[in-house]
């Protein structure tokens, strides 16, 4: 069975306030889900508005701790830089001197870029299309018409949901279907991921 590494960067603009809750218990189900999968897991959490807060990076998934409200929104609140996040999250990850048998980053939105000053479309893409050659699998996930960021983007798993108590969970149940279709996969992770339905619903 592959090892995996499974790179979560999620939006804590402003925004996103009125979901917090949904977004402890939709992240906390899904790493039960994925506790329970065979095979090594290491998970990495940064949380962004207009800065960036790596939460922790490559912990072995038995040893991570349940997200609170304060570990998924504390010092958030603000506009999303989107792309400095993930350009910062990547370059990050890329540094790491042992990586899994299997990368996967996640982004999860709610809303456009818009406060950005490190990071361009064009840079990301490339940065993107670089390490998808190499297997590494990029998953978009945007509310309120937000996905078609990760289009632009270039990436193959795009998914659009609603963001609601109940769009959270259909958003976190098929995310942690698709990992875990990804963790059992023989070919690579992004292999695996552009041919899994990532819509669970309009958003």
């Amino acid at each position: 069975m592959s090892s995996i590494d499974i790179v979560l960067v999620l939006d804590a603009s402003g925004s996103m306030a009125h979901l917090i809750n949904d977004t402890v218990g939709g992240v906390n189900h899904f790493l039960e889900q994925q506790r329970a999968e065979p095979g090594d897991a290491y998970v990495t959490l940064a949380t962004f508005d207009t800065s960036f807060n790596q939460r922790y990076q490559a912990v072995p998934i038995r040893q991570v701790e349940p997200l609170t409200r304060e570990t998924y929104f504390s010092g958030h609140g603000g506009g999303t830089a989107l792309l400095d996040a993930v350009g910062k999250e990547i370059t990050h990850y890329e540094s790491l001197p042992i990586k899994a048998d299997k990368t996967m980053f996640v982004i999860d939105t709610d809303g456009e870029e818009n406060s950005s000053v490190e990071w361009t479309f064009e840079r990301i893409t490339a940065l993107i299309q670089k390490h998808e050659q190499e297997g590494w699998a990029f998953v978009f996930l945007g509310a309120n018409n937000s996905a078609w960021q990760g289009e632009r983007l270039g990436m193959q798993s795009v998914g659009a949901y609603v963001a609601s108590p109940a769009g959270m969970r259909a958003k976190y149940d098929r995310l942690a279907d698709n990992v875990g279709v990804t963790r059992r996969g023989v070919r690579s992770a992004a292999a695996e991921t552009r041919d899994l339905k990532w819509d669970t619903g309009e958003g």
